[in-house]
C-alpha cells in the first residue's frame, strides 16, 4: 500500500508541473491554424470604377463578405466599367463577373473585356469568359447593355439613330470578379490596402480639380499631379503625406510624369531625384529612371510615423512644358501595398 502511495503522489506531482505557469509570462505555443483561403494570392497595384455609390465602393469586390456589392451611381448604367491593374504580369485563363440579382437582364445583357488595352468578343455577365492564358496587366471590363435600357428609333433627314435610355433610379451592381490562372486555379485578388489620410502638395497647377494631389492615389495613371511654380521646373516642390494612423514604410513605387500618353510623358517634366522620409524624421535620396513604367525604390531605412515627405530635387526637362508632374504613387510595408485614400478629395471611385 505504501508503495502504491508513493507512486500516486509522483504522478500528482508530475500533473502539477506540467499545468505550472511558465517564467515571465510565457506560455505554451499554440498549435498553428491551417489557412482556410488556399487560392493563390495575386496582388493589384491599383484599381478603380467609373463611378460608384457612397457605400458600395470598389473595395468591396475584394473583401471577404458575400453580402457588400460594388454599385454604380443611380442612373448610370451602360457604358459604365471597372479598371484593374496587376503588380506582375500574371497568366490568366478565365474571369467571371458575379452581379447582384437583377443587375443584367441575361437574355439582354452585353461585356466587354478588355485585356492588356485590347478588346475581347463580348460576352454575358455570369458567363466564364476565357482569356487564352496570356500574361495580363491591366484587366477593364465595361458593360455595354445591362437589358434595362429602353430603345427607340429616331428618324431625321432620311437617317436613322437609335436612342437608348436607362431608368434614372437603377444601377449596375456587381459582388464580386473570379479570375482563373493558367493552371485552371481560381485566384484570390488582394487590393492596396485603405489608409486614410489627406495628400498636400507645394503648388498646383491650375485648375486644382484637374491636377491636385489627390491623383497620385486614384488609380488612374491617366490623371497627375502637376506642379504650378512658374519660376521653376520642378526642383525643391514637395508633396507631404498624413496618415491618420501610424505606418511603416519600406518601399515606394512611381509612375513618373504625366502617363496620360507618350506625347504628354515627354511634353512634361519628370522627377529625376528625390529625397523621401518621415516629417523631422532622416530622409534619404533616390533616383528615378526616365521610363513611363512604374518603378519600386525600397526604402534606404524603414520610414515609420504619420506624417512623410517627398522633396524634389532634380527633373528631367520636358520637350514642351516646364511643368512638373507625377501620374500615380504607391506605397508598401514590406509585400503589403498601401493606398493613401485623401480625406480631402475622396470620391469612394478607387481602391489606389
Amino acid at each position: 500500500m505504501k508503495q502504491n502511495h508513493f507512486f500516486f503522489c509522483l504522478l500528482l506531482l508530475l500533473a502539477a508541473c506540467n499545468n505550472k505557469p511558465k517564467p515571465d509570462g510565457q506560455t505554451s505555443p499554440a498549435t498553428p491554424v491551417a489557412p482556410t483561403d488556399l487560392r493563390p494570392v495575386v496582388y493589384l497595384e491599383g484599381c478603380y470604377a467609373t463611378s460608384s455609390r457612397p457605400g458600395n465602393d470598389i473595395t468591396a469586390l475584394f473583401d471577404d463578405s458575400s453580402d457588400n456589392y460594388w454599385e454604380t451611381r443611380p442612373g448610370a448604367g451602360p457604358d459604365e466599367g471597372i479598371m484593374l491593374y496587376f503588380q506582375n504580369a500574371v497568366p490568366l485563363s478565365a474571369l467571371q463577373v458575379e452581379g447582384v440579382e437583377g443587375s443584367f437582364d441575361p437574355a439582354k445583357a452585353a461585356m466587354q473585356v478588355y485585356v492588356n488595352g485590347k478588346s475581347n468578343d463580348p460576352a454575358l455577365p455570369g458567363s466564364k469568359v476565357s482569356l487564352g492564358n496570356q500574361p495580363v496587366k491591366s484587366l477593364y471590363l465595361r458593360f455595354n447593355t445591362t437589358g434595362k435600357e429602353n430603345a427607340f428609333d429616331v428618324v431625321e433627314n432620311d437617317m436613322k439613330t437609335v436612342i437608348r435610355t436607362f431608368p434614372a433610379n437603377a444601377s449596375i451592381r456587381v459582388r464580386g470578379i473570379k479570375l482563373w490562372n493558367d493552371k485552371n486555379e481560381e485566384v484570390r485578388l488582394v487590393a492596396p490596402q485603405q489608409q486614410k489620410g489627406g495628400i498636400s502638395a507645394s503648388t498646383t497647377l491650375q485648375p486644382e480639380s484637374a491636377f491636385n494631389a489627390a491623383n497620385l492615389f486614384d488609380g488612374r495613371k491617366e490623371f497627375a499631379w502637376v506642379e504650378g511654380n512658374n519660376a521653376t521646373s520642378g526642383e525643391n516642390e514637395m508633396l507631404r503625406f498624413e496618415f491618420d494612423s501610424e505606418v511603416r514604410l519600406t518601399t515606394i513605387q512611381v509612375w513618373n510624369g504625366y502617363q496620360r500618353s507618350d506625347e504628354h510623358f515627354s511634353a512634361n517634366a519628370r522627377v529625376r531625384d528625390f529625397s523621401f522620409g518621415p516629417v523631422g524624421g532622416p530622409a534619404h535620396t533616390y533616383t528615378l529612371r526616365d521610363t513611363k513604367a512604374g518603378q519600386k525604390i525600397e526604402l534606404s531605412t524603414a520610414a515609420q510615423g504619420k506624417a512623410f515627405e517627398l522633396n524634389v530635387k532634380s527633373i528631367y526637362p520636358g520637350k514642351r512644358y516646364k511643368d512638373l508632374a507625377i501620374s500615380e504613387i504607391l506605397v508598401f510595408d514590406g509585400t503589403t501595398p498601401l493606398a493613401l485614400k485623401n480625406r480631402f478629395y475622396g470620391t469612394n471611385q478607387y481602391c489606389h
